[in-house]
């Protein structure tokens, strides 16, 4: 047999046995002992907010240093009102009054009726003009002054809030005087014409001067 044959078997065989015993004579590791103690724990030390006075400035003096109260707050009990405060302005008038009352969406039946609220009103001093009413110029032409002066007396009136004087709350049909800001709608009708004024009212002058002046449905229908 050959050395040479023999060498790498003997050669494994002495690091294996010099790894075993590297292990057996490496020293063990020794683990600290626990020392118990006497002397009781420590308690937890709060840390102290800061103080007032040791507040740091970050604001250079754009805002200043709050300053906390060391007394307790007192609460304060809230007032009573006399009178309830008046959101909406002052409240509408009581119906039988003597002060104008505001009717909403007021249409037009004729230029000098109106119905609004479920009454039916009629301007004082003024004869209504019916949409039926056929009228005739001065060339003998015959038109429908009734329809026109009902487009007019619309175009005034225009959906808008009516102020009138109700005196009797429980009546359907009243004869009252009704104005839209400082219009009052009578005397508009009869001074352009668009209605008659009653014998002996105080609109008559007005209605004599709107035929003088072939006004409305006294005029060509133009």
């Amino acid at each position: 047999m050959k050395w040479s044959s023999l060498a790498l078997p003997v050669f494994v065989t002495v690091l294996i046995a010099v790894g075993i015993m590297a292990l057996v004579l490496a020293p063990v590791p020794q683990t600290a002992p626990v020392v118990e103690s006497d002397k009781p724990p420590q308690p937890v030390v709060a840390v102290k907010p800061l103080e007032e006075s040791t507040a740091r400035d970050v604001s250079k003096g754009a805002v200043p240093t709050p300053v906390f109260p060391t007394e307790p707050l007192e609460r304060i009990a809230p007032t009573t009102a006399e009178k309830p405060r008046e959101v909406f302005g002052p409240p509408m008038p009581v119906l039988g009054t003597e002060q104008p009352y505001l009717l909403f969406q007021p249409i037009v039946e004729s230029a000098g009726t109106l119905m609004a609220e479920g009454r039916r009103i009629t301007l004082i001093g003024v004869l209504p003009v019916e949409p039926s009413r056929i009228c005739t110029s001065y060339d003998g032409t015959k038109w429908p002054c009734g329809k026109k002066a009902r487009t007019e007396f619309r175009a005034l009136v225009r959906g808008r809030a009516i102020s009138c004087l109700l005196p009797d709350q429980q009546k359907t049909g009243v004869e009252t005087e009704c104005s839209i800001g400082e219009e009052n709608l009578g005397e508009w009708l009869v001074e352009y014409g668009w209605a008659e004024a009653k014998p002996g009212s105080d609109l008559e002058n007005l209605g004599q001067a709107a035929k003088l002046m072939g006004r409305g449905i006294f005029g060509r229908g133009t």
